[in-house]
């Protein structure tokens, strides 16, 4: 398990979800996880992911990657 590394999603500005993710993991694979735990976490919200943030840790500066 060492492709894995930990990432926080926040689903409609709520608190933050720790979960992880695989290196090799592509874009869309990554929206289709967090649609995965959106639904675990609000079942019944037809909601989708439609954009990705990366923040670095230890910056304030975040990049809009998607």
């Amino acid at each position: 398990m060492d492709n894995l590394f930990k990432a926080q999603a926040r689903f409609n500005g709520g608190n933050c979800h720790l979960f992880k993710v695989r290196f090799d993991i592509t874009l869309k694979d990554m929206k289709d996880q967090l649609n995965e735990i959106n639904q675990g976490l609000n079942p019944g919200d037809a909601k989708r992911v439609d954009g990705l943030q990366y923040a670095r840790p230890g910056y304030l500066q975040t990049e809009k990657i998607m």
